[in-house]
């Protein structure tokens, strides 16, 4: 009778430890999915990212192709000097929209610099296009202004565009275009460019008088090559 008792006790133990194994080798199987899931969810994930990536260059292109078209035109007009074009270019929107623009400095004809000039294209044009797409939006035109200077020393290239804003909405830097996937892509080509080369963005708001001042600094030690202008 004790005997039995025994075997009962040592079946029902055995059965326990068959049934903890089971269950450790049913958890070990779910930690296994679940590393595999995270793996899985963890790769798409940077998938998704690179995508983004892509598509952010795409658009940063797109957003800029038009300016690079124009600036090609005026060099295949016959001015050879590529910032001389881009001033026309800019002089010309501004007159349109009726916004004065004041080149208040401006570097000599020719002149070398150490940033490549696709890049800083891309930087000048959007500077200004912030400042017109600002301009633009104030009511009345005697109260657009945008001042504009560009100069190189021996240790630097300093950049600066002012412009007034309309009074009654806050200070974004965001666009007004329908396409929201446009909506403050040219800062984020600025600050972009801006870090590549070493340099400062420095953002000036006198609330006062609704002006605001944008200045790009970037010492000669940023150079990736000297091309002429």
């Amino acid at each position: 009778m004790n005997n039995m008792v025994v075997w009962i006790e040592v079946g029902i133990l055995v059965l326990v430890m068959a049934g903890l194994i089971c269950w450790l080798k049913y958890l070990g199987s779910l930690r296994e999915k679940n590393q595999e899931l995270q793996y899985n969810i963890d790769y798409l994930n940077q998938y998704c990212e690179e995508i983004e990536s892509k598509v952010e260059t795409v658009r940063k292109y797109r957003h800029d192709l038009a300016n690079h078209i124009q600036t090609l035109e005026g060099l295949l007009a016959g001015d050879s000097d590529i910032l001389n074009v881009f001033y026309t270019l800019k002089s010309q929107e501004c007159r349109q929209k009726n916004i004065p623009l004041r080149f208040e400095e401006l570097p000599p004809k020719n002149e070398i610099f150490f940033i490549p000039m696709s890049d800083l294209m891309s930087l000048l044009h959007n500077i200004l296009g912030n400042a017109i797409e600002a301009s633009e939006k104030i009511a009345l035109p005697e109260d657009r202004d945008i001042a504009f200077s560009m100069k190189k020393t021996e240790k630097e290239l300093i950049i600066c565009s002012e412009n007034n804003y309309r009074a009654e909405e806050p200070l974004t830097f965001q666009s007004d275009k329908p396409n929201r996937e446009e909506h403050g892509l040219g800062m984020k080509i600025i600050k972009e460019i801006t870090e590549k080369y070493k340099g400062s963005l420095k953002i000036t708001v006198n609330e006062a008088v609704h002006r605001v001042r944008l200045t790009v600094i970037f010492p000669e030690e940023s150079a990736a090559g000297e091309i002429t202008g």
